[in-house]
């Protein structure tokens, strides 16, 4: 059985299809790699950290104002007058969060998942 695999595996690897397909993947990902280090932003953590308390003050004068001017404040419900929507719960997805534009190893899956 291992020699059927194993001649398979050399007449399949003796196409030259096969090697110039392996060959457009691995420079398609490395290409894309080239290219989300191109396109990540610099952001010190000293400016990161200014995002975060700009956008933690923006969240609490929310919640001093009483919420949002915008959306609703309640969600309709079958058969019964609504849910009340926390006001924590509607100035978090007003003001919404911080993201770290910064390249992650973690982000390396779903672009290799892509190419």
């Amino acid at each position: 059985m291992k020699a059927l695999v194993a001649g398979e595996l050399r007449r399949l690897l003796g196409r030259r299809l096969v090697r110039v397909l392996a060959l457009v993947a691995f420079a398609a990902i490395a290409l894309t790699g080239v290219l989300v280090f191109v396109n990540t932003e610099d952001v010190s953590s000293a400016e990161l950290s200014a995002r975060r308390r700009q956008a933690e003050a923006e969240y609490q004068q929310c919640v001093e104002r009483g919420g949002p001017d915008a959306g609703p404040r309640e969600l309709p419900d079958e058969g019964g007058p609504g849910l009340r929507i926390p006001v924590e719960e509607r100035c978090g997805h007003a003001v919404g969060g911080v993201d770290d534009p910064r390249f992650a190893l973690a982000d390396l899956k779903g672009i290799l998942q892509a190419t």
